[in-house]
């Protein structure tokens, strides 16, 4: 399976304007699963269907407050109502399956110094506002990585029409 900075790095500059439509797709691999790659993918499957924001437990994540920059007059300068929310790696990757491990290395959350998620939010004039908030970031992420890795499955029917073409 090529990647599509390999495929932009082999081509002339003349082509590359050709290739543009790759990033916006998924690579999809011709290569058959092993049994362990698929025992995954269902365990990753049968985690998702009961996947909700109280599926990760509040109490591995460390929630640190501090000032807010920006706008809001005098409230903004005497409150700490910026919540910055920290998970750390090995910790989170217990309530998360393998398939999404890798993903979540790659995420823009991803501190690689503290090998840990943090997310920061500042929105919201409460720092309990704030921190629900991070925690609803992680649980888009999540959700995100989900449905980027792990592909759907092909129910028998489908798989008999395709072999009989």
């Amino acid at each position: 399976m090529l990647q599509c900075h390999s495929l932009k790095a082999i081509c002339s500059a003349p082509l590359r304007g050709q290739l543009g439509f790759i990033p916006n797709n998924r690579s999809i691999s011709s290569r058959p699963r092993s049994e362990g790659e698929d025992a995954d993918l269902e365990a990753a499957r049968a985690w998702f269907r009961n996947f909700s924001q109280s599926t990760i437990p509040t109490k591995i994540a460390t929630t640190t407050s501090s000032r807010s920059g920006g706008p809001g007059g005098q409230h903004a300068n005497n409150t700490d109502s910026k919540a910055t929310t920290t998970w750390e790696f090995d910790a989170l990757t217990r309530y998360v399956p393998k398939v999404l491990h890798e993903g979540l290395r790659g995420s823009r959350y991803f501190a690689r110094k503290s090998n840990a998620m943090s997310i920061q939010c500042d929105s919201h004039r409460s720092k309990h506002k704030n921190t629900r908030e991070t925690h609803e970031r992680l649980f888009q992420e999540l959700t995100r990585l989900y449905k980027e890795r792990v592909p759907g499955t092909t129910d028998p029917e489908q798989k008999k029409k395709v072999d009989e073409l």
